[in-house]
């Protein structure tokens, strides 16, 4: 009777083994795979490289003061301070001039 549940005993102990070895293999390929991943450069689609020509600019003080020549135009009309419009000007001009 214990012949018989030892014999069962190692065969189960035996497949949850092999399982066992076979999840590490299974995941000594996903490690592997991961790295070889890592290891590419990533490569920018055509698609990226146009969107971000036709979406970045360097804004130079001429177009910062190009947009506030509208803007400082629909502010006043809204009864915005002058210093208030001037404040906005320069703070704005000083963080953007030059970023993209």
């Amino acid at each position: 009777m214990f012949g018989i549940l030892k014999r069962k005993l190692k065969e189960s102990v035996e497949r949850f083994s092999k399982r066992a070895e076979q999840t590490e293999e299974i995941e000594k390929k996903i490690d592997k795979k991961i790295e070889e991943k890592k290891e590419e450069p990533e490569q920018k689609s055509a698609l990226r490289r146009i969107k971000e020509k036709v979406t970045t600019k360097h804004l130079s003080e001429t177009d910062i003061d190009d947009f506030f020549t509208e803007l400082e135009i629909g502010m006043m009309q809204s009864n915005v301070a002058v210093e208030v419009v001037d404040f906005l000007k320069s703070s704005l001009k000083e963080k953007l001039a030059g970023k993209q």
